[in-house]
């Protein structure tokens, strides 16, 4: 019996390196109070441990590049385990949901691969960061950027629970190029179509809230990549005559992101503690303005 999510998705992320489809550029977005009638038509639960789960499988994927042995299987157990919980509850269910995703392009050992992070507004992944501070400053990783795509994702758990237990045995057995392969599979799978979506309303907020989740992961290169784009956003909202309502306070909020991007590297633990507190409020405010 096959066991199959199907979930439309907005991906906070640009493009796979690995065979996925070719990218459509678009300006829709999805209106927040149409997001939220979205959610509660389905089980909150499940959007949480599907939003999970996908997040420890991003990142086994990168902890296997990078060939650290305990992360990866750390990250592959926790995914593991919730996939079971989703088979368990959810036998052939499809579940319409609106989900977003961070995607990082990194280049490991001159190797350029993308990565994905749940971003979701109500459902926190505080907490699944604090053990990701193998990327904090790590010299084999070289953020290049990300993108954010709309995209339609399917998910075959029984092949999502088949390919993790073939990554985690090649991982024990050393072979982390293999192990790679079996969770590429996966998101090759589960990622149907995808468009770049470009409104700025829309981004922005995404933008915001991923620079957060990157800096609560110590990911200092990703999260500039987050809060520059965060500026552009601001910027393209101030001067659009449609959005002008929003512009006065858009060209405020540009100027603190541009500071703030710019004293990341510098700050001590309490100033970043601070930032992130701005960047949740922030993330908040911008939010209110679609």
């Amino acid at each position: 019996m096959k066991f199959k999510i199907v979930l439309v998705v907005l991906l906070v992320f640009g493009l796979s390196s690995v065979g996925m489809a070719d990218v459509k550029t678009t300006n829709k977005a999805l209106p927040v109070s149409k997001q939220a009638q979205s959610i509660k038509k389905q089980d909150k639960k499940k959007v949480s441990n599907v939003t999970r789960m996908m997040a420890h499988l991003s990142f086994a994927s990168e902890a296997i590049d990078l060939k650290l042995k305990k992360p990866a299987l750390k990250n592959l157990a926790q995914a593991q385990k919730l996939c079971a919980v989703l088979e368990k509850s959810s036998p052939e269910f499809i579940d319409e949901g609106i989900y977003k995703f961070g995607k990082t392009t990194d280049v490991i050992e001159n190797v350029s691969r993308d990565y994905y992070v749940p971003v979701f507004d109500d459902i926190s992944l505080n907490g699944q960061f604090d053990e990701q501070s193998i990327w904090k400053k790590n010299p084999k990783v070289d953020a290049q950027g990300f993108a954010i795509v709309q995209s339609t994702l399917q998910l075959n758990l029984k092949n999502v629970a088949s390919s993790i237990a073939s990554a985690e045995k090649l991982i024990k057995a050393d072979k982390f190029a293999d192990a790679g392969k079996a969770l590429d599979g996966i998101f090759n799978e589960a990622l149907i179509s995808q468009e770049v979506v470009t409104d700025p309303l829309w981004t922005v907020n995404a933008n915001i809230t991923l620079a957060r989740e990157f800096l609560e992961g110590g990911k200092y290169e990703s999260a500039h990549f987050a809060l520059k784009a965060a500026k552009s956003d601001l910027e393209k909202i101030e001067k659009d005559n449609l959005l002008k309502k929003n512009g006065k306070d858009a060209k405020k909020l540009s100027g603190e992101i541009d500071k703030m991007e710019k004293s990341i590297d510098k700050a001590t633990p309490s100033m970043l503690t601070k930032i992130k507190t701005d960047l949740k409020a922030w993330a908040k405010k911008v939010k209110s303005w679609v």
